[in-house]
């Protein structure tokens, strides 16, 4: 999973109970995960009322019940109906059919023989709710509800995510809570069509298999999964097929020379790893990250202004939150306390719920060396971290020999000036390298936007703005300094700078900017050729002028 399993959801009928007798193994191994910590969410087609009639007591086995396929929800005195009733609807109208049916708060439930007599109730009264079956029974339920929208709502309200839940079932109605957890097991005894769509199948039926597999490796972390249906798409190999890295239980680092794209790349990774639904923690160094701001679900937290770990432990714990810690401006002897601080911070907030799923560390060989801040932190927790360096080999031995997957950018100047975009090379374990043609990003990339746009770079770093004669007309100090001046010193003086090529010059040899520098030096070379270009223009001009004012054949024309 994701991390450690913060939450298990079980079905009832099929799954821990048989023939209206609850398995007391898995209550047994279900009550143990509650004392370690997990939730526990009993999800069902039955009615609450049912449920007491049947089995008093049970729902106080469970943190929250989810109730009717989805469609009530439980917690302590807290009852709640998550769709309107369809009761009042639709009773009389069955009864007059002679359908006989069960009448819960939200859902009608009757057999489902009657399935086809139901339909034709339904449309010619207009009436569109989904119908699911569960073995020999048909519910009758809003459109938009199912047991899966029900655990959802359930994770939400105890502060959990679906990315560390696990969840077991039997039948039909359960496929959709096992798709909406991030591990979906099918007990042994399961019909073929939900063993087919599970990720998982216990080798003992019922109780007994919802045990054993509670109290194996797991759900304690020990054993990762890296579940097809979970990776996420990040381009296109150029051989062929699609590109996917995993949305889970993995190591990635990313790698290359300044310039070449790898906070690109790390940012893509975030925000596929964000739009999936899994949360992220990261460390932003150099101001790189800030454009994920741009996204509803991302808060962007100042170094100077950076919260205490209990602030900062809510955000993480608010639904769908991810955080951009901006360490750009923060004085240079704080980073290291704060860091300290901050792996103290997510260590806790992993072992109680799961989250953060992604620790990326941007500049990494400061931190994650052998005596790093936050180099602890990554060996103790195993999975769940983006690497983000220039020197690989600054690493600590143990992190870096934790590496699942390895990408390294290939952007090149002429494959930006070829429309072609970036690219990476990538590693996985057993495989030879693989070239992407990695996919565009949702958020604006914006590079070092603090250090270069903000603070006032080395002098031996300032552009100087030179006249014809050679004087200094102005120096930009930095990036805004630079675009300002760009806009105001004298036309002639901007044209001699491009016509030499200062300008991706000085992007390239003083911020490293190779991507941009390959940009700009594509404008100096298209106002060269326009040069060329105007020049044998002007030069056709004056002759063909000349030819019709003069005549220099042997003889004169009139």
């Amino acid at each position: 999973m994701a991390g450690t399993v913060r939450a298990i959801a079980v079905d009832l009928d099929g799954t821990i109970a048989q023939h209206n007798r609850v398995s007391e193994a898995a209550l047994g191994a279900l009550s143990e995960a509650r004392g370690d910590g997990a939730a526990t969410l009993l999800v069902t087609g039955r009615t609450l009322a049912g449920l007491d009639a049947q089995f008093p007591g049970l729902r106080e086995s469970f943190d929250v019940v989810v109730a009717e396929n989805g469609a009530v929800m439980q917690r302590g005195n807290d009852i709640r109906d998550l769709a309107d009733p369809l009761g009042r609807v639709l009773s009389h109208h069955l009864t007059t059919a002679g359908i006989d049916h069960v009448v819960g708060r939200v859902i009608v439930a009757c057999s489902a023989e009657d399935d086809h007599r139901v339909q034709v109730v339904l449309a010619e009264r207009g009436l569109d709710p989904h119908l699911v079956r569960n073995r020999t029974e048909l519910m009758i339920i809003p459109a938009g509800i199912s047991k899966g929208t029900g655990l959802l709502v359930g994770l939400h309200e105890l502060g959990l995510s679906q990315h560390n839940t696990i969840a077991f079932g039997d039948a039909e109605n359960d496929l959709s809570l096992l798709h909406a957890a991030e591990i979906g097991v099918a007990v042994a005894n399961a019909l073929p069509s939900v063993k087919a769509a599970a990720d998982l199948v216990t080798d003992a039926p019922n109780g007994d298999g919802v045990a054993a597999l509670l109290r194996g490796p797991i759900t304690r972390g020990l054993r990762p999964l890296n579940l097809e249906r979970h990776r996420i798409r990040i381009g296109d190999f150029t051989t062929g097929g699609e590109a996917t890295v995993p949305g889970a239980q993995a190591n990635v680092l990313i790698k290359g020379e300044s310039g070449t794209g790898k906070s690109y790349l790390a940012g893509l990774l975030v925000e596929r790893w964000i739009s999936a639904g899994y949360r992220a923690v990261v460390v932003d160094m150099e101001g790189d990250y800030v454009g994920l701001g741009q996204l509803s679900d991302v808060v962007v937290l100042n170094g100077r202004n950076s919260p205490p770990s209990r602030e900062l432990s809510a955000l993480l714990r608010r639904a769908g939150a991810s955080v951009v810690l901006d360490l750009s401006d923060m004085p240079r002897d704080a980073v290291d306390g704060y860091l300290r601080e901050l792996a103290t911070l997510v260590r806790e907030e992993r072992a109680a719920w799961g989250m953060p799923h992604w620790l990326l560390v941007d500049e990494a060989h400061d931190s994650l060396g052998s005596h790093g801040a936050l180099a602890d932190l990554v060996r103790a927790s195993g999975l769940g971290h983006c690497i983000v360096t220039y020197r690989p080999d600054a690493l600590d031995r143990a992190i870096f020999a934790a590496i699942d997957i390895t990408l390294t950018p290939c952007r090149s100047p002429a494959a930006l000036r070829d429309g072609q975009g970036p690219c990476a090379i990538l590693v996985e374990p057993g495989e030879e390298e693989r070239r992407v043609r990695l996919d565009h990003r949702r958020t604006r990339h914006v590079r070092h936007w603090h250090k270069y746009t903000a603070e006032v770079l080395p002098q031996d770093h300032w552009f100087d703005f030179r006249s014809s004669t050679g004087d200094v007309v102005a120096s930009a100090r930095n990036v805004a300094e630079f675009v300002t001046l760009l806009r105001s010193v004298d036309p002639h003086v901007v044209a001699a700078h491009l016509n030499r090529g200062d300008l991706s010059q000085w992007l390239l040899g003083s911020l490293g900017d190779r991507a941009l520098a390959s940009v700009v030096a594509a404008a100096e070379q298209d106002l060269l050729a326009a040069h060329a270009v105007a020049i044998d223009r002007a030069r056709n001009a004056v002759i063909d002028a000349i030819e019709r004012f003069y005549w220099f054949g042997e003889e004169h024309p009139g």
